[in-house]
């Protein structure tokens, strides 16, 4: 992922001489891309840089790279014996990036559902969840980590701009500050907000990644991965649903394209749907230089990998 850690010079000063500058004044008079322009614009206006859609760890012409896909781990509601066992499969695939699909943390005690009062507070529940993404960053101390935001952060977001809108924007009141991401490795990236201001979702080579909310598709769909390709028509992994599944379509171009859905990691019969068909799964994705992949998507079924 190449994350913008600095301001050039050349753009910085730019800046110093007009601050209202706009993003089509960047463009057309100093040679920057779009993207670029809406990156630095985004910077100078909210003091904080939105993150590419691209990683670091970039395949070369001699060898593909793998990623390790871990979706809906909800922590501290997660289920050991099955993030255990993504977690024991995947580090012996000595992956090059590991990424939390979304929902990496479950925000209980925020919600805006109703929930259980004797759940423990959410300071509690931040200091338990902390705890198991400081133990998945630790099983992989090589690797690049990206979290990817899912619909049960944005329950924090939610909860800002509903009761507490004055607090809303404080870096403090963020997840990554609040879970202390930065401090583990780990990289945050919103699809949703990379949408919002017309940048490519979070991808690995052909393949997009992205949790899953940001489309709302219904939770009754019989072929989950369908949906979402004929909603795209590109190639997708999307977790948020709970089940490992697939859609493969041929175009009339002879090439193929297709969506998967991976299960998860948290615990399969929650107080608010006890009764599913959710699975336990991870997903291994490799891609190489030319944006080819190949998608790994793995079942958990009693504690094992299939």
């Amino acid at each position: 992922m190449q994350i913008v850690a600095d301001i050039p010079e050349e753009i910085a000063e730019i800046f110093r001489r007009d601050p209202d500058i706009g993003r089509g004044k960047l463009v057309e008079r100093h040679g920057l891309t779009n993207h670029e322009a809406r990156i630095y614009a985004w910077a100078f206006r909210y003091g904080k840089f939105i993150y590419g859609n691209e990683i670091k760890t970039e395949p070369d012409e001699e060898r593909s790279k793998l990623a390790l896909v871990l979706p809906d781990i909800h922590a501290p509601y997660h289920d050991d014996r099955a993030l255990g066992a993504a977690i024991e499969y995947g580090s012996k695939r000595k992956p090059d990036v590991v990424i939390i699909h979304g929902d990496g943390v479950d925000c209980y005690a925020i919600s805006s559902w109703k929930t259980d009062p004797l759940r423990p507070i959410f300071k509690v529940e931040v200091e338990q969840a902390k705890r198991i993404l400081k133990f998945v960053a630790k099983a992989f101390p090589d690797a690049e980590k990206i979290y990817l935001e899912g619909n049960h952060e944005m329950r924090l977001r939610h909860l800002l701009w509903g009761g507490s809108k004055m607090l809303a924007g404080l870096e403090a009141l963020t997840i990554p500050s609040i879970y202390g991401l930065g401090e583990m490795g780990w990289k945050y990236v919103s699809n949703s907000q990379l949408l919002e201001n017309d940048i490519k979702p979070f991808n690995l080579g052909k393949l997009f990644v992205l949790h899953g909310h940001e489309m709302r598709v219904t939770y009754s769909a019989v072929n989950i991965p369908r949906i979402y390709y004929l909603r795209n028509h590109v190639n997708m992994l999307i977790a948020h649903h709970h089940q490992t599944q697939e859609y493969i379509a041929r175009r009339l171009d002879l090439h193929h394209e297709g969506a998967f859905s991976v299960g998860c990691l948290c615990k399969l019969s929650p107080d608010y749907s006890p009764a599913n068909n959710w699975n336990h799964g991870f997903a291994l994705v490799s891609w190489d230089s030319d944006g080819d992949f190949s998608v790994e998507n793995k079942k958990i079924i009693g504690g094992k990998v299939l």
